[in-house]
């Protein structure tokens, strides 16, 4: 049997096939698809490809669909499609399906950090409150923030997971090849097979039999004098008979080698100003000790001094070490002092940003000694501590005297919507004696709509006028008013065209076939039907006008 007679009867060859969006089978010869409702127009499947990308979102009407970009998901963020519940996936989650809140990269445009899920800004890169690189996941922390001002992610165990598969290393094939190669599978099951056959088995511990310790006797007395004896008579013998005399001499009455250089002449001063005997290694031990205590390098400083007691036994040289010691304590503590200063710095600044939370966490994370230090120049960690806490009472109290204004001015509104007048102005007045008059002026101008309400109400109250009699017909347009009224509407289709507001564009379109056909311009059946072409494009992905927030 011929291959043309085998599959005679398969799908491919009959009048339906795949929807080329959702993938659903349905006729070939239809115009759109019954399941997403999307157009197979060639404007629309052009319009389709131009947004692929490898970004993913679930979408329960199109769970097959195809990827967008990156831009495309912003767009879709900024118009209220995507939202911070909505599920993804893209390059920065490895392909992984994750909420849009906790996706490196996307979650910031939603006002989230994808690690602890506090504020953020699409132009930040790295998370005020955790520290961590918004845009990856595992994340770095900001360079040169300490380590006790991280905080760990929300979801800690999923992130250390994160970590183990970002440690994964490729093989040598698949770098080579650019990706896993056909075989890996089995020769990655086979190396584990391998690996298990050859593993030692296991062997009982070997016992040992115990020795008894001979027992330690106890050396007795004549035998340490005598040895004592018979190594130092032969030492006495050699410094008496052996040793010239003008050594003896210079070992017992040299002077100290140590001290300060002074002069051109290489001559040194002691600690308390008694001359020494030049010695230019000690000079130079000297100078790069005052070098160093110059430099601030106390450490340095104190252990050339030190050296050079342990070389000469001159310990007048300890009075040194001693200040030595003090300048350095001194200098740790100044350094000391400006590191607390930046984090009160730090503290400040984020209790003036509203952020009081995380001013209060740094206040606390200063140590008991620490806060001594502080005390000694007349700063209270504690006393600061209280007064960021009442800022914090007040901004929350002020916070929610805030939503309760917007309550009940939204509730007056809807008393003015329903025509309820005379109510709606007695809930404004209500409001005006309850609320601080700075705190409404951030809202509304509450003089100015009483006094349109009093107007509404008093011209109700009116009776009825009689109806003005009609105006007589204007007379007809010139053409050279038509011209300039028809390329009034083609500019404004254009700007609204640009600002991807379809459906008003093609409003002012339709206006122009108002007129005669002689004033259309050229191509104008063609423009309206690529605009709605492009409506129908947005529509798919459900960013239409129905869909705005």
């Amino acid at each position: 049997m011929s291959p043309s007679n085998q599959d005679s009867g398969a799908p491919w060859r009959g009048d339906q096939a795949p929807c080329v969006y959702c993938g659903q089978v349905i006729a070939r010869a239809g115009e759109r698809c019954p399941h997403c409702r999307t157009s197979f127009s060639l404007a629309v499947r052009r319009a389709s490809r131009e947004i692929v990308g490898p970004w993913f979102y679930l979408d329960p009407r199109n769970p097959s669909g195809r990827g967008v970009t990156f831009e495309m998901l912003i767009k879709m963020v900024e118009k209220g499609r995507l939202q911070a519940d909505s599920i993804v996936r893209g390059p920065t989650t490895h392909q992984d399906w994750m909420y849009a809140a906790e996706t490196p990269r996307l979650a910031k445009y939603l006002g989230l950090c994808p690690h602890c899920f506090a504020s953020a800004k699409p132009e930040d890169t790295y998370c005020t409150s955790c520290q961590l690189n918004m845009n990856e996941r595992p994340a770095d922390c900001r360079p040169g923030v300490p380590a006790d001002l991280a905080k760990p992610p929300y979801h800690p165990s999923a992130y250390e997971i994160e970590k183990e598969l970002a440690h994964s290393v490729p093989s040598a094939a698949e770098e080579a090849s650019g990706g896993p190669s056909e075989a890996a599978p089995a020769s990655t099951a086979a190396a584990a097979v391998a690996a298990f056959a050859e593993r030692p088995t296991p062997t009982p511990e070997r016992t040992w039999p115990v020795l008894a310790r001979p027992v330690a006797r106890k050396p007795k007395m004549w035998v340490v004098f005598a040895l004592t004896w018979a190594t130092l008579i032969p030492l006495i013998l050699l410094w008496v008979f052996a040793v010239p005399a003008d050594w003896k001499e210079r070992l017992f009455n040299r002077a100290p080698s140590s001290g300060t250089p002074t002069g051109s002449g290489g001559n040194a001063t002691g600690p308390n100003g008694q001359s020494a005997p030049a010695d230019p290694r000690v000079n130079e031990q000297l100078k790069e000790a005052d070098r160093a205590a110059a430099a601030g390098d106390f450490g340095r400083a104190i252990a050339i001094y030190e050296d050079l007691v342990r070389k000469t036994g001159d310990r007048t040289w300890n009075a040194r070490i001693q200040d030595l010691h003090a300048k350095q304590e001194q200098e740790d503590r100044h350094q000391r002092l400006a590191e607390l200063r930046n984090r009160l710095k730090l503290a400040e600044q984020l209790a003036a940003d509203h952020r009081y939370a995380d001013a209060l966490a740094i206040l606390r994370n200063i140590a008991k000694e620490d806060r001594e230090l502080l005390a000694t120049i007349n700063v209270s960690v504690l006393r600061m501590q209280a007064v960021i806490e009442e800022d914090a009472a007040k901004w929350r109290a002020e916070g929610e005297k805030r939503q309760k204004l917007a309550a009940q001015l939204g509730q007056a509104k809807q008393l003015a919507d329903q025509g309820k007048l005379s109510e709606s102005l007695a809930a404004y007045d209500q409001i005006a004696a309850d609320f601080p008059a700075e705190l409404i002026r951030e809202k509304i101008d509450i003089n100015q709509v009483c006094d349109t309400l009093r107007a509404r109400i008093e011209a109700a109250s009116k009776p009825p006028t009689p109806p003005t009699p009609p105006t007589p017909p204007t007379p007809s347009m010139t053409p050279a008013e038509i011209a300039a009224a028809v390329a009034k509407l083609v500019g404004e289709a254009n700007t609204l065209e640009k600002g991807e507001k379809f459906g008003e564009a093609l409003s002012k379109l339709e206006a122009v076939k108002n007129y005669e056909r002689k004033f259309w311009p050229e191509g104008l059946e063609n423009r309206i039907e690529s605009i709605k072409a492009k409506k129908e494009a947005l529509e798919f992905f459900g960013m239409g006008s129905d869909k705005r927030p």
